[in-house]
């Protein structure tokens, strides 16, 4: 093709370079300096935001209750052949080694021996010595206070980045709930708090902190409290908080240090159940 080509009687450039002061060709690149492609000689701005690995990751505590595997676990295994079975029951959640493929804990079916069975099969093989600890997702099953807060996390892998995009809120509870409680509760003193720790700073963000259902619903304009079935059944405490939708996602980088934490600074032990899950994809994927 000619470097130039007559359009209407005038000289248009099509192609050049540097050495003949021409323009040059560009290419776009991402932050990974992967080549933004196009379509047809379009921008496929739909790139950008098409991810593949999700995250889907319980603020959890660990208990430092903890095996090895001793046989190696395939892909699509449903059960586990630990070293030592002991303080392993049905009903517990588990971390099957670290976090790099699998971010969605699995929970124990039961246990016979040193066989555990699970509640789901293995997406990734699981080596010899390979750790298992069970860990805690339940955020009111512990009683906290401002000078001794119970921590939940959630913390990537060392070698992986994580973009946290919202969260999924959820109390069971035994009464009905409305925007002056937290949960079925009176309303709390100290609250529950939600930050971001920058391990490259050694500092924390503060997100919120929660003293009732009003101030969750201030921050996700999001909240439900669930009717429950006729005869019977528990009430609930629901929202969605949304960091995209005002622009932002969190970005934790396991290099770094980085993680976000709640921390439960009053005693809500009288709640049914607690849970909160955070939602994102890893960087680049």
């Amino acid at each position: 093709m000619p470097d130039t080509i007559t359009y209407e009687g005038e000289k248009l450039q099509t192609a050049g370079d540097y050495i003949n002061g021409r323009i040059p060709k560009v290419a776009l690149m991402d932050g990974l300096g992967n080549p933004i492609q196009s379509l047809k000689g379009a921008l496929n701005i739909h790139q950008a935001g098409v991810h593949t690995s999700p995250i889907n990751d319980s603020f959890h505590r660990h208990t430092g209750t903890i095996t090895t595997l001793a046989v190696a676990a395939s892909i699509g295994a449903i059960s586990l052949t630990v070293a030592s079975s002991v303080g392993f029951v049905a009903g517990d959640s588990i971390q099957i080694g670290d976090h790099t493929n699998d971010t969605t804990h699995t929970k124990i079916l039961s246990v016979v021996g040193n066989v555990i069975n699970l509640n789901r099969s293995l997406g990734h093989i699981r080596a010899i010595g390979t750790s298992v600890e069970i860990i805690i997702i339940d955020i009111s099953s512990t009683s906290g206070s401002m000078a001794a807060p119970i921590s939940y996390k959630i913390i990537p892998s060392l070698g992986v980045t994580w973009h946290i995009e919202r969260f999924n809120l959820e109390m069971v509870h035994g009464t009905a709930g409305d925007l002056s409680l937290f949960g079925n509760l009176t309303a709390l003193i100290n609250g529950v708090l939600l930050r971001r720790y920058d391990g490259a700073t050694a500092t924390f963000s503060t997100y919120t902190v929660w003293i009732s259902n009003e101030d969750i619903f201030l921050d996700t304009a999001r909240i439900e409290f669930p009717v429950r079935a006729s005869g019977g059944g528990s009430y609930a405490t629901i929202s969605v908080g949304s960091f995209a939708d005002i622009g932002v996602t969190i970005k934790l980088d396991a290099l770094a240090g980085d993680y976000l934490e709640v921390l439960v600074q009053d005693d809500i032990t009288a709640l049914t159940s607690f849970r909160i899950r955070a939602q994102g994809h890893y960087e680049g994927e």
